[in-house]
């Protein structure tokens, strides 16, 4: 089928030992993949001038925020350069956000870091 059909080739995942002789689904199909055409009942379909041209999408930078001043009273301000540790709490970007997950260089709020920092709100 895939051969036949002008597929590049396909995927398989096996928990038998490849090097068993008796194996004969592994080999029938890599056999089948190198083989010739010749058997095929259909020819294979065209592969150039039917596919539509492959359409983009544009998404917008994530809105990002600038370093805090540590203008939360008596919290350190986020540096990228520090190591976190759960529950360490820093200021960024007017907020207080605690540390749910060991990072670096993780900036609070941005679309990564959902697991990573929590936004405990305005401060």
């Amino acid at each position: 089928y895939v051969h036949c059909n002008g597929l590049a080739g396909t995927m398989m995942f096996s928990m038998y030992d490849l090097n068993d002789p008796t194996n004969t689904l592994f080999n029938d199909v890599v056999n089948d993949l190198a083989g010739t055409t010749s058997s095929c009942t259909n020819p294979p379909p065209p592969t150039t001038g039917t596919n539509p041209p492959p359409t983009t999408t544009t998404t917008a930078p994530p809105t990002t925020t600038t370093a805090g001043s540590g203008g939360c009273t008596g919290l350190a301000a986020w540096n990228v350069n520090t190591s976190y540790v759960p529950n360490d709490v820093v200021s960024f970007g007017g907020h207080k956000w605690t540390s749910l997950y060991w990072s670096t260089g993780v900036t609070p709020g941005s679309p990564i870091a959902w697991n990573i920092w929590k936004d405990n709100g305005a401060c």
